[in-house]
C-alpha cells in the first residue's frame, strides 16, 4: 500500500467497491431534497421510495422501461429507508413572500449539492 492511498473496502451488501449506495447517494439524496422543498403535497413513504428507486436505477442504467422490475442491491434499499426517516422536518423559514423552506436533515453528515442550492435561492430571494 503506498503512502495517501485510501484502503479500499468493498461493501458487505452489495460486494461492490465502492458499495452502490455511496456512489448514488448524493444523487439520491438531491431528489429527496427535491421532493421535499417542490412538492405541494405529502408524499406517502411508499411513493418516494419507488421514486427513489426508479431514479437509482435511471442513473446507474440510463433508461427505464415499464417492464424492467428494480431489484434494488441491500445497500441501496437500506440508504434509501434511512434517508426516508432521517427526513425530521419542513420548516417555513422567513416572510410569507420571501420564504423558502429550510431542510433539516439528521443523520447525514455531508451537505448535497440540493441543500446549497435551496440555501442560494433561500439567500437570493
Amino acid at each position: 500500500m503506498v503512502i495517501g492511498e485510501v484502503p479500499s473496502r468493498t461493501c458487505r451488501y452489495c460486494d461492490d467497491e465502492p458499495c452502490e449506495w455511496v456512489q448514488y447517494s448524493r444523487d439520491i439524496t438531491g431528489s429527496r431534497l427535491r421532493m421535499l422543498t417542490c412538492s405541494h403535497r405529502r408524499l406517502t413513504s411508499r411513493l418516494v421510495t419507488r421514486t427513489l428507486s426508479q431514479h437509482y436505477y435511471y442513473k446507474k442504467y440510463g433508461q427505464l422501461s415499464k417492464k424492467t422490475r428494480i431489484r434494488l442491491p441491500f445497500c441501496v434499499e437500506r440508504g434509501i429507508q434511512r434517508l426516508d426517516n432521517a427526513v425530521s422536518r419542513v420548516c417555513t423559514v422567513g416572510s410569507p413572500p420571501y420564504s423558502h423552506y429550510l431542510v433539516c436533515i439528521q443523520s447525514l453528515g455531508k451537505e448535497s449539492s440540493a441543500e446549497r442550492t435551496v440555501s442560494e435561492v433561500g439567500v437570493s430571494a
